[in-house]
């Protein structure tokens, strides 16, 4: 969605802003950041959210948590086919090139 820009705030249909390279908005930012440890209350979330190294951290934490995570990207996989949603008998984690 964002077309690989980590430095980008996009307004999405429901008002809210979407920041960074996979485009979280700053709640999901930072419910999940704070669950996995990766962000703290301390953080500056409003600098920190454009970082797409740790956007895909976050990101692969969710999936692997959940499969069905991978639906926060619904429009980027299904409409725009950036990836491969899973099949429904075998989670597949979306490719996010992280290390």
């Amino acid at each position: 969605e964002s077309e690989g820009k980590s430095n980008i705030k996009v307004l999405d249909n429901n008002g809210l802003h979407s920041f960074g390279c996979l485009q979280f908005q700053m709640s999901t930012f930072k419910e999940f950041g704070l669950r996995y440890g990766l962000v703290s209350e301390k953080d500056d979330l409003g600098n920190i959210i454009y970082d797409c190294i740790l956007q895909k951290q976050i990101a692969k934490k969710m999936i692997e948590d959940n499969p069905n995570n991978w639906r926060r990207w619904y429009t980027s996989v299904m409409i725009r086919g950036l990836g491969l949603p899973p099949k429904e008998e075998e989670p597949v984690l979306l490719s996010l090139n992280i290390r």
